[in-house]
């Protein structure tokens, strides 16, 4: 394994809790601007892949939650939903838990943009603006 240092541990620690990568990147005290590349860059490091690993390992005894019972917890969240939207939320996360979504790849046009530099270089807002959500 790779070395990783205290900065890369942290956002492996809130990698496991956090919406994003990117979001996990922000909390971990990275550049807000750079938040979705560094993200994106960090969860793909093989020393933070094990470092979110352990991770997992640690707050599944620590909380005594096993796969089983989360997906009981979601199955009955599904059953009790109100609204409809509470439903796909609990089908989303199921999806999320049981790994039936695979990673989505998009197709980016990269016309004047030579270097990586000047991606890594661009807001999140630019991103949205490009239509580049989901990178």
């Amino acid at each position: 394994m790779r070395t990783i240092n205290n900065k890369m541990k942290r956002f492996a620690r809130y990698m496991v809790t956090a919406d994003s990568r990117a979001q996990a990147a922000r909390l971990a005290g990275y550049p807000a601007n750079r938040a979705r590349i560094t993200g994106h860059r960090l969860f793909h490091h093989p020393g933070v892949q094990v470092a979110i690993q352990e991770e997992r390992e640690r707050l599944q005894k620590e909380w005594g939650i096993e796969r089983d019972a989360l997906v009981s917890m979601l199955l009955e969240a599904h059953r009790k939903a109100v609204t409809a939207t509470e439903e796909v939320a609990a089908i989303r996360e199921l999806g999320k838990l049981l790994g039936l979504y695979a990673p989505q790849q998009k197709q980016v046009d990269s016309v004047g943009f030579h270097k990586l530099e000047q991606l890594e270089q661009m807001s999140d807002s630019e991103f949205v603006v490009n239509g580049w959500i989901g990178c």
